[in-house]
């Protein structure tokens, strides 16, 4: 299969429009972030891969050989069949902090991420012990991007014995920040791939 000079032109028109990105926007696909990496056989047809970073990860596009030319697309993995997980983190964080005192109260948890969890997702509950002594669960649960998304989503929930105080979702790039009253106390707690300093 023969490619035109332009195919690199084409292909950024292709992820722009497939990946919702403005071509105004100054942070949006150039050909200069493409890079030709090869091409396999599939079948009969032969596949081409330029890759490009899309978010956190590594995604490869495609040029496919078809009866009128060519059909251009979006690849998960690359030439050789290798993939890239760039975007999950080998560890989550969650920072729980009183927002204007007691600072010996703050805690940080550091949670590793298994390649099952990378692939499944990830929960875990783990208790607030407020200065009172008082104890809240607190429970959260992550999914990292998927080749449709590259958000991660975010579940949280508090909760003392069966009474559960707030739970709130998002889906955010690498985490988020809630604000909540817990035992008179004002909290921030954050939840993502930090650490925050």
């Amino acid at each position: 299969m023969t490619l035109p000079r332009t195919i690199k032109r084409e292909i950024v028109d292709y992820l722009r429009l497939e990946l919702g990105e403005d071509s105004d926007d100054p942070d949006t696909i150039a050909t200069s972030q493409l890079n030709y990496v090869g091409s396999r056989k599939a079948g009969r047809s032969e596949i081409h891969f330029w890759e490009f970073m899309s978010g956190h990860r590594r995604r490869w596009a495609t040029a496919t050989a078809a009866k009128s030319g060519y059909d251009l697309g979006i690849s998960e993995e690359g030439p050789s069949g290798e993939t890239d997980l760039g975007a999950v983190p080998d560890a989550i964080y969650i920072d729980f902090a009183p927002t204007a005192l007691e600072q010996e109260a703050a805690q940080s948890i550091k949670l590793p991420i298994s390649e099952r969890e990378a692939e499944e997702g990830f929960s875990t509950e783990t208790p607030i012990v407020l200065p009172s002594g008082e104890t809240f669960n607190f429970f959260v649960e992550v999914f990292f991007p998927t080749a449709e998304d590259e958000s991660l989503d975010v579940s949280m929930e508090v909760s003392r014995t069966d009474d559960t105080v707030f739970y709130v979702r998002a889906r955010c790039t690498t985490g988020m920040i809630f604000q909540c009253n817990l035992g008179g106390y004002n909290w921030s707690i954050q939840v993502g791939t930090g650490p925050w300093s």
